[in-house]
C-alpha cells in the first residue's frame, strides 16, 4: 500500500499504476470538469497531492496558502479543496469555515501531522468532510475524495 509518508517525501500514483488515467499530462487522462485545490504552505507536498490527483485523471492546482486561494477566485471553479490545518497566515480550519459558510457545498479534506487533542472535531465541526492525519495513506485519500466527489 503506498502512502503520502511525509511533508517532503511523498509517494503518488504513476502512469500505469491503478491510480494512473490513459492520456494527457504525464500520460494520465484529466478530466477538466473536475478540479482539486490543494492548499499547503510545504511546496514539495502541494505538487506531490497535485500529481496523485493529476494520476486520478483531474486537474490540480496548488496553492501556498488560504489567503492564495480564497484571491484566486479558482474556489468558485474547484470540485474539492484538499487544504492542511498549520500554514502561515489562515488555518486550514478557518479556511475550511469560509468555504463552508460561502460555497456550503463543496467539500473539504483537511490533512495534517498535527495530533493534538480536538483537532479532528474542530476540523469536522468547521464543515470538514473529512480528517486525514499524515503520513497519508494514499489509497485512502483516493478514496476519500473519489467519495467527496459523488455528492
Amino acid at each position: 500500500m503506498s502512502a503520502l509518508e511525509s511533508r517532503s517525501s511523498i509517494t503518488v500514483g504513476i502512469p500505469g499504476s491503478q491510480f494512473a488515467g490513459k492520456t494527457g499530462e504525464q500520460g494520465c487522462e484529466v478530466k477538466a470538469e473536475i478540479l482539486i485545490g490543494i492548499v499547503d504552505d510545504d511546496h514539495s507536498l502541494r505538487n506531490s497531492l497535485a500529481r496523485l490527483v493529476r494520476s486520478m485523471g483531474h486537474e490540480a492546482r496548488g496553492f501556498c496558502s488560504a489567503e492564495e486561494l480564497l484571491q484566486s477566485q479558482f474556489v468558485e471553479r474547484c470540485s474539492c479543496v484538499i487544504t492542511d490545518v498549520q500554514m502561515t497566515g489562515m488555518s486550514g480550519i478557518e479556511l475550511t469555515a469560509i468555504i463552508t459558510a460561502e460555497h456550503n457545498a463543496l467539500p473539504v479534506i483537511v490533512i495534517t501531522a498535527r495530533s493534538e487533542p480536538g483537532l479532528e472535531e474542530k476540523a469536522l465541526e468547521s464543515g470538514a468532510t473529512c480528517f486525514l492525519r499524515k503520513p497519508i495513506d494514499a489509497e485512502l485519500l483516493v478514496a476519500k475524495l473519489s467519495a467527496a466527489l459523488q455528492f
